[in-house]
């Protein structure tokens, strides 16, 4: 697996069937559902940080993008929806340390994560296969095997 879009779209498959247990097991086993969605959130926001700080970063150098060009436009919406991402759980871990059993931002998050994944699977990966060299795609895997845990954890 050398492609990069390979790679982050396994990852969105993982992360998908992680928050799917986690709502499944949400009213059987809250104890259980709490740690899986803890698991969840720490993974997501490693994979996010791995988009933000090594692979945005990689085509950004290589297309010089400027905030103004659609593909600067197009990877800023997805840095804001990354925010977004992140808010979210923060708000539904909040909720399930305060015993609040509500949908809202599951609901969100949900929403949110189907057309940023699609984006993201559509466009942005294949153009950083096209756009990198086999050895800069192994630089950012090891850059990627290598980010910190404390960096993303939730």
């Amino acid at each position: 697996m050398n492609e990069i879009s390979d790679f982050m779209e396994a990852d969105h498959l993982r992360l998908n069937a992680s928050f799917v247990d986690f709502q499944k097991l949400k009213i059987s086993d809250s104890k259980k559902s709490k740690e899986i969605f803890l698991e969840f959130a720490s993974e997501l926001k490693r994979h996010i940080l791995w988009e933000e700080e090594i692979l945005f970063v990689s085509i950004g150098d290589k297309l010089k993008i400027k905030k103004g060009t659609s593909a600067g436009k197009s990877l800023s919406m997805l840095s804001m929806q990354h925010t977004q991402i992140i808010d979210f759980l923060q708000q539904i871990k909040s909720e399930l340390e305060n015993g609040i059993n509500e949908n809202q931002f599951e609901n969100l998050l949900t929403e949110i994560l189907e057309h940023h994944n699609q984006v993201e699977e559509g466009i942005v990966y294949p153009l950083i296969d096209e756009l990198l060299t086999e050895e800069e795609k192994k630089s950012i895997f090891l850059k990627m095997k290598n980010l910190p845990k404390e960096k993303y954890s939730i």
